[in-house]
């Protein structure tokens, strides 16, 4: 099926290639030779070429970001190959990598796949999804980066790069236009500010109404806004020192993300009144919590960052990346998504993190022998509240419903994380076509935890809903009123690993290398952000560890076809995976714990043909296999509660994925030309659990969107028309589980069509 999706889009689009040969100018001297571009990348923390990188990595430059609408991380990971997406909402995304899932929860957790801005790791994971803006390019690492990024990349990870000042004098400015209320604003100045001093600012505006009808009240739920502003500050006093000084501020100011049934055959009726319209872009939620707080999602981040790169002597430089973030994250939603007061969750998040990284190597040398060494070290404090409600009082609004009360679970927690990490790399040239590298990394990582998680409610119809268990550890007292959990509970407890790089790379020409490469990566224990009894508190998951073996073909061809293509084998060892468990109360929460083992056998392919001077396709293309093995998971108290997932197929890790990009330009007479882009992205249906239950199965994607745009002769005008999931098709992004009072799974939705226009002036 996925082949005759490529066939039917390639024929559609080589009908064009005509066209183009029409089109093109008469004149031999306005022809330029179709070759494709050489991409650098800083993949292994230093400059190379793309195609002289051992490693699997995908690059998005500036203009492919730019004609995609691709402004979040989210959308990265869509157009990715072998990679997963999903969320809960803007705060809590779920990215995988390879088989192997970014999975959190509470202040202790790490992600396995990093988000990374210009060489500083964004440690926590509701700061992941921030905005990007005036970007150079994005390099996606896919697989275990174990040694020169290491902490905590077992999955991989994506690297955004942000354009530098310049000493030349430019700017640009852009504004769009489309549905939904949908208004942006992106632009950025920048130039010298002396003879050995420049600088850039940036800044970002993006909102829209949101996608989703609320039938009853007759308004657009989930609406978004973002304003992101960045100053960055070059220095040059020599040849040899370059200091780059960036501040940048983010805040969004949504309103929650919406959930809602998905089932049309089995409505949420008997507890609501309500059936569902049958669309995934028309519901109905509570107008408020029980509380009468409305419901929202606001984020603010800070990122100071100070980049210093000192050429030491003829081929060493010393690199310095110091680096301060600070974040607040809070939302509070509406988790089954009828009208109904029925469930709520509340989040508050504030955290601060100080990262220094400190870099020594001589690959600016032409030495047979290049190496690469370092130590980096993380302090980073989270303070997170999660508060959870069910049955609130007023359920007279839609009708009658049960006489349930007020039930609520609330758990504080405070993680203090210190991280040291040392690491090395040597690369040694064998002949000149083989060159082996080998790399090492030391670990360690301390947390203090302390936490709270308590429970108050009624007695009666919800007693199987009610959170954790009394203090004292037994069942609920008789009697209405019952409240439940503990107290402050304080721990400890610190991991350390070495984690290693092996590879051998042949160039077998010029334009075609091949590679070989055994990697490891670890990532840090942590503490659940929901545990069940103080004895469970103390008790944490352990270390996550990624083994990978992976041969790969880096080639150009004829100048026109780069074709990369990498198979691989991981074997991951305590995978971190999340799990639904039943308390002694009957209340379920959400925790992680350690999978025994996983296994993830799979190929990726990077592919871009310019087939005529005119004419350009480009795509991805990547297949999975993957299963649990030996894993039995506790799901609930007592030995009968056990689950064995063995077999099983990791969530959200899709069997295949694939995108394709066509781009046609043609050059009209008086200089200024015409663009046409059609993009199309798919992937195989994924479950949203590890215990694969059929309702928890995503449905695959066919996703498809297009641009056109004119552009003056000197570049300094365009004009586009965009659409975006032209198709109007389902995305489910999240399947929650199920609350036992309501006959369905609450779902999230990805956006429906959309559509708009930009106009971009550079001066």
């Amino acid at each position: 099926m996925i082949w005759h999706r490529y066939v039917l889009f390639l024929s559609l689009l080589s009908v064009s290639i005509p066209m183009a040969s029409l089109a093109a100018p008469a004149t031999a001297s306005e022809s330029r030779a179709p070759v494709l571009e050489e991409i650098i990348i800083t993949a292994r923390r230093y400059q190379e070429s793309l195609q002289n990188v051992p490693i699997s990595v995908a690059v998005m430059n500036d203009d492919y970001l730019t004609t995609q609408n691709i402004s979040q991380v989210k959308d990265i990971i869509d157009k990715s190959p072998g990679t997963g997406f999903t969320r809960f909402n803007k705060l809590q995304n779920v990215y995988s990598m390879r088989g192997l899932n970014s999975q959190t929860t509470g202040s202790a957790g790490d992600p396995s796949v990093l988000t990374v801005v210009d060489d500083v790791v964004y440690v926590k994971d509701y700061m992941k999804s921030v905005e990007f803006f005036d970007v150079e390019r994005v390099e996606i690492l896919r697989g275990p980066q174990g040694t020169s990024f290491g902490r905590n990349a077992t999955g991989g990870l994506v690297h955004i790069i942000s354009k530098r000042p310049t000493q030349e004098r430019e700017g640009y400015v852009s504004a769009t236009a489309g549905n939904y209320g949908h208004w942006a604003v992106n632009g950025a100045v920048n130039g010298p500010l002396g003879d050995t001093s420049a600088g850039r600012l940036a800044i970002h505006y993006t909102t829209h109404d949101g996608y989703t009808r609320d039938v009853i009240r007759n308004r657009n739920l989930a609406g978004e806004e973002n304003i992101s502003l960045r100053g960055s500050l070059l220095f040059t006093p020599s040849d040899d020192l370059e200091v780059y000084l960036k501040a940048e501020f983010s805040r969004d100011d949504d309103e929650s993300a919406v959930r809602q049934p998905r089932d049309c055959v089995n409505p949420q009726e008997n507890f609501t009144n309500f059936i569902d319209p049958c669309s995934p872009w028309e519901t109905a939620i509570s107008e408020t919590t029980g509380a009468g707080e409305p419901f929202y999602l606001k984020r603010e981040i800070l990122n100071l960052t100070a980049h210093v790169a000192w050429d030491v002597g003829q081929s060493a430089r010393l690199t310095s990346v110091s680096a301060f973030l600070d974040g607040e994250g809070n939302y509070n939603m509406d988790s089954g998504g009828t009208p109904r007061d029925l469930n709520f969750s509340l989040t508050r998040n504030n955290s601060s993190q100080f990262s220094q990284e400190i870099r020594l190597d001589n690959h600016n040398s032409a030495n047979p022998l290049r190496w690469l060494t370092g130590v980096y070290y993380l302090d980073d404090k989270h303070d997170q509240s999660e508060g959870r409600e069910w049955f609130q009082e007023d359920l007279s609004i839609y009708g009658p419903g049960p006489p349930f009360s007020p039930t609520s679970v609330v758990a504080v927690s405070t993680n203090k994380t210190t991280s040291l990490g040392l690491f090395g790399e040597l690369s040694f040239d064998l002949t000149d076509r083989l060159t082996t590298t080998a790399g090492l990394r030391y670990s360690r990582d301390k947390k203090n935890f302390v936490i709270n998680h308590n429970g108050s409610g009624f007695r009666g119809p919800v007693t199987n809903f009610l959170a954790n268990i009394p203090a004292n550890g037994g069942p609920c007292p008789p009697g209405p009123l019952c409240t439940l959990g503990f107290d402050d509970v304080a721990t400890s407890n610190s991991w350390d690993h070495l984690s290693f790089l092996a590879s051998l790379a042949f160039a077998a020409s010029d334009d075609v290398m091949l590679y070989a490469t055994v990697s490891e990566a670890y990532k840090t224990g942590g503490y659940n952000g929901e545990p069940q009894t103080p004895d469970d508190a103390v008790i944490p998951y352990n270390e996550e560890t990624a083994l990978n073996f992976e041969l790969g073909m880096k080639s150009q061809w004829f100048d026109r076809l780069r074709l990369n293509i990498s198979a691989f084998y991981v074997k991951y060892d305590d995978q971190q995976v999340n799990v639904f468990r039943q308390g002694t109360g009957g209340f379920i929460t959400q925790v992680i714990d350690n999978a025994a083992k996983s296994d993830v056998l799979g190929i990726e392919v990077d592919y871009a043909w310019q087939i005529t001077e005119l004419f350009r396709i480009s795509g991805t293309f990547a297949h999975l296999e993957a299963e649990f093995k030996n894993t039995e998971l506790q799901t609930g108290p007592g030995p009968d509660n056990v689950t064995d997932i063995s077999g099983n197929r990791p969530n959200n890790v899709p069997t295949w994925t694939a995108t394709l990009v066509g781009e046609l330009e043609l050059p009209l007479r008086d200089g200024a030309y015409f663009s046409l882009r059609a993009d199309w992205r798919g992937r195989s249906a994924v479950f949203n659990d590890i215990v694969n239950n059929v309702e928890f199965r995503r449905p695959g994607t066919n996703i498809i969107g297009a641009r056109a745009m004119w552009a003056s002769a000197d570049e300094r005008w365009n004009v586009a028309l965009w659409g975006r999931n032209l198709g109007n098709k389902v995305d489910v992004l999240n399947i929650g589980p199920r609350p036992g009072f309501l006959n369905d799974n609450p779902a999230g939705f990805g956006p429906p069509r959309t559509y708009g226009g930009t106009v971009t002036h550079r001066f």
